[in-house]
């Protein structure tokens, strides 16, 4: 793997940088990724945490985590009851939906 790094914003962020690299076949489970403001990934095929200054030595790749689109697969009208909710006319759009 090539030398990328994340920036760990948050606790919500820990979770996600853990489930990245280990979707790409890495080993984090010695470490606790608690460090905010600070970078966690492979430099040199090792996985831990990096300073800025050992990020920007090391030409590592700074990359931001993937985002999961999800959609809603269903979609519910209702109203008091069925004549009121078939008389209701209501158009909502997504740009991403498929």
């Amino acid at each position: 793997m090539k030398n990328q790094v994340i920036l760990n914003k948050d606790e919500n962020t820990a979770k996600l940088i853990r489930e990245y690299f280990e979707s790409k076949g890495v080993d984090t489970s010695g470490y606790k990724i608690t460090y905010k403001n600070t970078y966690y990934g492979v430099i040199n095929g090792i996985f831990s945490n990096w300073s800025s200054f050992y990020v920007e030595d090391h030409n590592a790749e700074i990359i931001e985590l993937p985002i999961k689109k999800e959609y809603p697969k269903v979609m519910w009208v209702w109203g008091n009851n069925k004549e009121e909710a078939e008389k209701e006319i209501h158009v909502s759009t997504w740009d991403f939906a498929q």
